[in-house]
């Protein structure tokens, strides 16, 4: 590999594009040249404790992650969603003035037309609405067992429900 390879590559590698076999050869290349320049010398122990570090291959969990940055994304969209929906735009009234000029950029396309950004944001919010209603597991209430289990010694019920109610609320 030449110096300018390796240089692009190490562009690459801190804008963090590149692939799992070019960074093997970032790390054979620092591993294997005992004479670099002073420029690349400097990368020598980052990739050397890189290349330290245990590889994982590639599972399932990359679905799961897509799924998340898609769920994220949906939220921010839904956020802002909320915030525009609020406003209610008009077309001609002053309050609203500050927003002439306003587009958002989607699939590569300028869209300065505020009813359709905010019919868009509309149906984000709403996408995000739908996935928030799915059912997850349930959580355990451990504060509620614990305070039974404290109370499960007191012989007097009235006192025991007492302090219950103390705690709970």
């Amino acid at each position: 590999m030449t110096e300018s390879q390796i240089k692009k590559l190490i562009g690459d590698f801190l804008d963090g594009t590149t692939t799992p076999a070019q960074e093997e050869k970032l790390y054979a290349y620092f591993a294997t040249h005992s004479k670099l320049p002073a420029e690349l010398e400097r990368y020598r122990a980052m990739f050397g404790w890189y290349s330290s570090l245990p590889r994982k291959k590639a599972s399932a969990s990359a679905g799961r992650r897509l799924w998340w940055s898609a769920a994220a994304a949906i939220a921010v969209l839904a956020a802002v969603g909320i915030a525009l929906v609020k406003i209610e735009p008009a077309a001609d009234s002053e309050l609203y003035a500050c927003y002439r000029g306003s587009y958002v950029i989607c699939n590569g396309k300028k869209n300065t037309d505020l009813s359709e950004i905010y019919r868009q944001v509309a149906l984000a919010e709403a996408t995000a609405d739908s996935l928030a209603a799915i059912p997850g597991p349930s959580i355990p209430d451990y504060e509620e067992d614990m305070v039974d289990a404290a109370l499960s010694g007191i012989k007097d019920p009235v006192l025991a429900v007492e302090l219950r109610n103390d705690f709970m609320n």
